[in-house]
């Protein structure tokens, strides 16, 4: 996902929970205190807060018993900062997850933790134990040997196409 694809798609902190209670709540809102699931009101006055109609002592959110839990933090910051993450191919510090999310540095670097804690549990990962990944291109030797247009001398003759990946096909393994 781009970046562009991913703010049309998180906009706002609507955006954000309504994505949440759709991946967490299949069935409905489920009361952390009583297990009651579909048996909860949303509050009309506070937004993303429901009560739980089975137990009727529980007011509880999307994010109750997450790393989100009682953050302070909009859920639009969040989301970018596992965006950020999941996508940089080398990490990203706290310096400049801090300076991306206009947060103070211990801040970033408390995001930063939670949402790699977050990535280790195994409900989040299909992988497991220690994963390697790799990319390799494939197309531009043939038997070992070069093909005779990749002698190509340059972009006016008219030749194949120079640079990383030009007219290869991208394999990522892990």
């Amino acid at each position: 996902m781009s970046m562009i694809e991913f703010q049309k798609r998180f906009p706002d902190e609507t955006a954000c929970r309504e994505f949440l209670e759709q991946v967490r709540w299949p069935h409905g809102p489920g009361c952390p205190r009583c297990g009651a699931v579909g048996r909860a009101g949303r509050i009309r006055t506070r937004s993303g807060i429901w009560t739980c109609l089975e137990c009727k002592k529980s007011q509880f959110t999307v994010t109750a018993g997450t790393p989100l839990h009682r953050t302070h933090l909009p859920l639009t910051k969040w989301f970018l900062a596992i965006w950020l993450i999941t996508t940089s191919s080398k990490g990203v510090s706290g310096k400049k997850l801090a300076e991306w999310l206009e947060v103070d540095y211990k801040t970033a670097w408390f995001m930063g933790h939670r949402i790699r804690r977050m990535l280790a549990e195994p409900q989040w990962s299909k992988l497991s134990g220690i994963v390697e990944a790799d990319e390799m291109y494939v197309g531009m030797y043939v038997g070992g040997r070069k093909r005779p247009e990749d002698d190509d001398p340059g972009p006016s003759s008219g030749g194949s196409k120079r640079g990383r990946g030009a007219g290869r096909a991208t394999v990522l393994v892990a």
